[in-house]
């Protein structure tokens, strides 16, 4: 499918979407906003039963969820962020969502 004939969730409460998704969902998290990502992935990371969290940022970023995380007595160790990192070091959009994908694939199969 092209990037535009795929399916996106607009929600007014996203952490209510990932609470109705089923156990093993993988969740990618791709906002314009750090405090959006921050709630999106602590509910996430709460359920216990993701197959996959990755968020898009930065390692300052991780650290930023981190911390605020180790705040409420829970761990970020489940979530991968930067997404796609461990593929090729490479900028370019495609290959990250290939490496994306491909992290994905590797954590629900």
């Amino acid at each position: 499918l092209a990037a535009e004939e795929l399916p996106r969730l607009r929600a007014a409460l996203p952490e209510a979407e990932v609470a109705a998704a089923r156990p093993g969902a993988a969740f990618v998290i791709m906002t314009h906003d750090h405090a959006l990502d921050f709630l999106i992935a602590e509910a996430a990371l709460a359920r216990g039963d993701a197959g996959y969290v990755g968020m898009i940022g930065s390692s300052s970023k991780r650290a930023a969820l981190t911390s605020a995380l180790a705040t409420k007595g829970m761990s970020a160790d489940r979530l991968i962020c930067p997404i796609g990192a461990a593929g090729p070091q490479d900028k370019r959009p495609e290959v990250i969502a290939a490496a994306v994908a491909a992290e994905i694939a590797a954590a629900l199969l």
